[in-house]
């Protein structure tokens, strides 16, 4: 009954790593893997806080059209979660590569354990993840996403 108190944000990515690990399947699941890896590709390494609208319009297709809801609503709340550390990154050393380096591969788990390929996979599920990081406003934005989280209309519409 008492509230937790953490000693670092270390013990708190601790345990949602460990939540997102003991999941049945990944929170960006197997469905989307081929879908998510080839919009991976397209990312480019050097994209910094340039926003590409075309890849993240392909980005929001693929949450919208390919995870089950309550994946998508995660990730949107973890998606806010890791921009508001990344804000703070001057107190807490964690950039939008640093959580994404770190819980990327949580998030999207490989569907193959190949040694040959799996450097290059892992590569661009953090650079895929660092780019949701990055556009998580635009990508949780529109109409698809509304209908999803219905709360967020209200809201909005008092604004």
């Amino acid at each position: 009954n008492e509230p937790w108190e953490f000693d670092s944000v270390h013990n708190a990515a601790g345990i949602i790593t460990e939540f997102l690990r003991c999941l049945p399947e990944p929170l960006l699941t197997f469905q989307c893997y081929d879908s998510l890896l080839t919009l991976a590709e397209e990312i480019p390494s050097n994209i910094n806080n340039v926003i590409s609208s075309t890849l993240s319009d392909s980005l929001r297709h693929v949450v919208n059209q390919c995870l089950p809801t309550h994946h998508a609503k995660l990730l949107s709340h973890l998606i806010k979660l890791f921009r508001n550390i990344a804000e703070h990154e001057k107190s807490n050393k964690m950039n939008e590569s640093s959580i994404a380096t770190v819980l990327g591969p949580t998030l999207m788990r490989l569907k193959t354990a190949s040694i040959e390929n799996e450097f290059s996979i892992v590569k661009k599920v953090i650079g895929l993840v660092r780019f949701m990081i990055q556009c998580g406003d635009i990508l949780f934005l529109g109409k698809p996403y509304r209908a999803i989280f219905p709360h967020l209309e209200r809201k909005d519409s008092r604004s």
